[in-house]
């Protein structure tokens, strides 16, 4: 509520959601995989929080380059 950096974040999201989908789906498939491809519970709920470990890091680098602070440009004399 009353973010002034709601608009950059989302669109900082928008950018970085594709990359983020792209690892978290790699992270899943190689947790997966070490798991053996079962269907036990222990595996989705590890598939499952790798993913979600992945997707709220991009998430949150979405946040960060939003709201960073940028440095000042100075023109060169």
């Amino acid at each position: 509520m009353r973010d002034p950096r709601s608009g950059s974040t989302a669109k900082w999201l928008a950018a970085t959601l594709q990359a983020g989908a792209a690892v978290a789906t790699a992270a899943g498939v190689g947790v997966a995989r070490v798991l053996g491809f079962t269907t036990e519970p222990e595996t989705f709920i590890s598939v499952i929080t790798a993913v979600a470990v992945v997707l709220a890091a991009t998430a949150t680098f979405a946040r960060y380059f939003a709201t960073r602070p940028r440095a000042a440009v100075t023109a060169a004399s």
